[in-house]
């Protein structure tokens, strides 16, 4: 399995790890035009499954979207082995204020 904690680069930037939001996936091709590193995102993902795409050299990043608003402290929680809070679908991804975004808890 990959390490999702290796660093990656991505133009100027070095990113700590290969976890992603969605939103950064929206332009794979450099200023220069060619083609950068790819994120996929193949949402509801089983956690056992995530790094299938780093271990077959298709992507270089992948997106945990639903995972991290359920969990703001996603890496944390991944790196030691901490159980994840499971994703309310009925309240993410609606216009519903904090709620579903900012009122999940951390494991501390």
């Amino acid at each position: 399995m990959t390490d999702l904690w290796t660093s990656v680069k991505i133009g100027d930037s070095v990113l700590d790890n290969r976890l992603v939001m969605a939103p950064m996936t929206r332009s794979r091709a450099l200023e220069s035009g060619v083609p950068g590193p790819l994120m996929v995102n193949r949402a509801n993902r089983p956690l056992e499954k995530l790094t299938i795409d780093l271990d077959n050299h298709v992507a270089d990043l992948v997106s945990v979207g639903h995972y991290a608003l359920a969990n703001p402290d996603l890496v944390a929680r991944l790196k030691n082995k901490i159980p994840l809070n499971k994703p309310n679908p009925d309240i993410i991804y609606v216009n519903n204020g904090a709620v579903g975004y900012t009122d999940y808890p951390t494991a501390d």
